[in-house]
Formats: C-alpha cells, structure tokens, sequence
C-alpha cells in the first residue's frame, strides 16, 4: 500500500513537474530566438553602415576631382578613385569584410551571379566586363590613362561628373569593353565572412556629383 502511494506522489509531482519543465524549456528556446534576432539586427546594422562607407568614399573621390578642362576633371577623379581603392579595402577587413573594388558593366542576372560566386568562393566576385580602379588605357592621343576615366563624363565649366559612357570619348579604343548592355558604374562586392553574406553596391549610370 505504502509503493502504491509513492507512486501516485511521485506521478501527482510529474504532474506539476512537467508543464514547468515544458515552460523552461520554451523561455530557453525563445531565449535563444531573441538573441538570433539580436545579432541578425546587429549584422544587419554593420552590413548597412559598411555598404553606406564603401558608396560615400566613392562620391568623395569624385567630389575631390580637380580640374579646368573636361579631360583634366575626370582624369584627375580617375586618379582619386585609383588611390582610393586600397584605403577602402583596408577599412573593410578592419571591420569583418572582404571588398573588392571594380568599375565596369553589369546586367542584373550578371549581378545575381556574383552575389551567388561570392558566397560559394567565400570571396569577392566581379563581372567578366568589370576592372579595378587602378586599371591602365589609352587615350585617344595614344598617352596613358586609367580606364576607369571611360565611365566619367565631366563638366569643368559647371564642375560636375557624371557616372556616364559619354567618357568614353576619350578613351575611344576602350568602347568594345563597355558595349554591352546592363548597368554601368563604380562599385564593390563585399563579402562577409561571419555570416557567408555579400553584398553589391555601386555608383550607377547617371550618378552625378558637383566637385569642390
């Protein structure tokens, strides 16, 4: 008679036991979901604000050109971004992420492509039509240039540059590479470790800016 009551007590204590157990079990599950959460907001918030650096940098380089012919003005904003693009990358491995800058042309399924190779190579990705910023041409004279002068139309007398193929006035030679149809601009690939993520941003076709 007593083993029979000790097992109705213990079964009577299962009975409070378990709906407790079940309710530590789900305050530990949410636990865990509210700080996925926390740290999915926090990757978010640093991808954004690298992302936001990486396009400002761009538009300084541009916004410093110097220049009182057209030729001069977007050759001299050619140089800044060419100098930028080793600073910029470094400011991204200090904060988690690999950049690659790249000028060039890109259609949207070229873009989906780079996004994916990215994350499958655990590295930047550019398109078969993009280059570093530090890539050299020739002008129409037959004198070094950067290539990267090809995508700038400038307006000394206003003081402006446009993200533009109207550049390639200048550098005539180097139509064949920016022919194609798509999106054309300056821009990077950014790929996060931490999370396997990438990322593209750019500067695109039509983007234009008032030097200083």
């Amino acid at each position: 008679m007593r083993g029979a009551r000790g097992v109705i007590s213990f079964l009577i204590l299962l009975a409070f036991l378990f709906p407790l157990l079940q309710l530590a079990a789900l305050e530990n599950r949410a636990q865990r979901a509210a700080d996925a959460a926390s740290e999915d907001a926090l990757f978010l918030q640093k991808k954004n604000a690298l992302e936001l650096d990486v396009k400002n940098a761009l538009r300084q380089a541009l916004w410093s050109a110097q220049g009182a012919e057209r030729e001069a003005l977007a050759g001299d904003a050619g140089l800044k971004l060419a100098a930028l693009e080793p600073l910029v990358e470094e400011h991204c491995a200090r904060r988690g992420a690999i950049a690659d800058l790249w000028f060039g042309v890109a259609s949207e399924s070229e873009i989906t492509a780079m996004l994916e190779k990215t994350r499958s190579q655990r590295a930047p990705a550019k398109c078969s039509n993009c280059f570093d910023l530090a890539a050299p041409a020739l002008d129409s004279r037959g004198n070094p240039a950067l290539l990267a002068t090809a995508l700038l139309d400038a307006d000394a007398l206003s003081k402006k540059i446009v993200v533009s193929r109207n550049g390639l006035a200048s550098l005539p030679l180097a139509a064949p590479l920016f022919a194609k149809s798509g999106t054309a601009g300056f821009g990077a690939t950014l790929y996060f470790p931490e999370r396997n993520a990438s990322s593209v941003v750019m500067l695109s076709e039509g983007f234009e800016v008032e030097t200083n």
